[in-house]
């Protein structure tokens, strides 16, 4: 106990005790302000894969200045009391303009520019709820099929197919399927469904297939390419082209005669004469001479693909060949030439040769 000071007047004695003076509260020691919360609704018309990615100024109570959604799903953050608040979208590829609404308490709130939303008001102890509705841009899908060559033998011929699917777009596609109306589905190491094209970016594939139509007459032949974007929405496209199975034509004679034609069973040698001749009115430029058995026959200088015969003009070749046929089973086979007029008109010549054996 201090000692106390005694002070004498005509009138009184007072005792002064010492005066104890109580220092006023530290900031530090105040309660924190309180925060309200920010909720971001991310809604998008199909099922993606997506990342969405929201810039926000200022940054969160807890110093994030930026949020990230997979595809649907929302984010919740705290923020200290603002009515500055300014939100901004990236829009991920695929996806087009955005709507954006905030609601406080039932009431809106923020001033909405494209995929940006700004004087955004967050109160303590309230949920601001800010809902991004995505939108798909629309896809399209480019695609081509040809053949070389186009006319064929109606007993069989080869022919090239080639194929492709192109990107048109200015985001990347994913190919869902790529079908034949002839094979079915088709496909390479680098272009097949569930392959990714880049914007812009083109595949495919090609290859020889041989095709008959014993009757003659043209057959369509259809490719279809399908697509989907990572917004979800799809585009396909139907490419056809045509193919022409010729018959005998009444201006290109083609024969083959066998010499001899009758061989014993062990086998022998027998000479095959292939001969071309235009009776028509107009000039023909030859193709390949192809054989049923043979191949392509192609022996000679003067009688070959590229040869060209003038109205009553031919030519011929000659090549030798070893048979056998221990059943004693005859042979036959058939030579053609697809030949074209100088008008574009393409015609078939063929002919026939039998060998029996005794």
């Amino acid at each position: 106990m201090r000692p106390s000071t005694r002070v004498t007047t005509g009138i009184a004695t007072v005792a002064l005790a010492t005066i104890g003076v109580l220092a006023a509260p530290s900031l530090s020691a105040q309660a924190a302000q309180p925060t309200g919360t920010l909720t971001i609704v991310n809604q998008v018309p199909v099922a993606t894969t997506s990342v969405f990615t929201f810039a926000l100024s200022p940054s969160s109570a807890t110093g994030q200045a930026s949020a990230s959604i997979t595809g649907a799903g929302s984010v919740s953050l705290p923020f200290a009391s603002t009515s500055a608040l300014s939100i901004t979208e990236a829009l991920p590829a695929s996806f087009g303009p955005v709507t954006i609404s905030c609601l406080l308490n039932g009431g809106a709130t923020g001033v909405v520019s494209g995929s940006r939303v700004s004087a955004v008001r967050i109160s303590p102890n309230k949920t601001t709820t800010c809902t991004f509705t995505q939108t798909a841009l629309p896809v399209a899908v480019n695609a081509a099929l040809a053949f070389s060559p186009t006319h064929l033998a109606h007993l069989g011929s080869d022919t090239t197919q080639t194929w492709s699917v192109t990107n048109p777009n200015s985001f990347p596609v994913k190919i869902t399927a790529l079908e034949d109306s002839r094979l079915g589905s088709l496909g390479t190491t680098t272009c097949a469904a569930g392959k990714t094209l880049a914007a812009g970016a083109s595949c495919g594939g090609s290859f020889t297939v041989f095709l008959a139509q014993p009757a003659g007459g043209t057959a369509n032949s259809t490719f279809t390419a399908s697509v989907v974007s990572d917004a979800g929405t799809s585009a396909s496209v139907t490419k056809s082209a045509t193919l022409t199975f010729l018959t005998q034509s009444s201006s290109l004679i083609v024969t083959k005669t066998a010499s001899p034609s009758t061989l014993p069973k062990a086998g022998g040698w027998t000479t095959l004469t292939v001969s071309a001749l235009n009776i028509g009115n107009l000039p023909i430029t030859l193709g390949d001479f192809n054989d049923t058995q043979l191949g392509q026959m192609d022996y000679s200088s003067s009688c070959h693909a590229g040869t060209v015969l003038q109205p009553g003009q031919s030519c011929s070749f000659d090549s030798s060949w070893w048979y056998s046929s221990p059943t004693g089973a005859s042979m036959s086979s058939t030579v053609w030439n697809i030949g074209q007029t100088s008008s574009g008109t393409w015609v078939l010549g063929e002919g026939s040769s039998l060998l029996t054996f005794n």
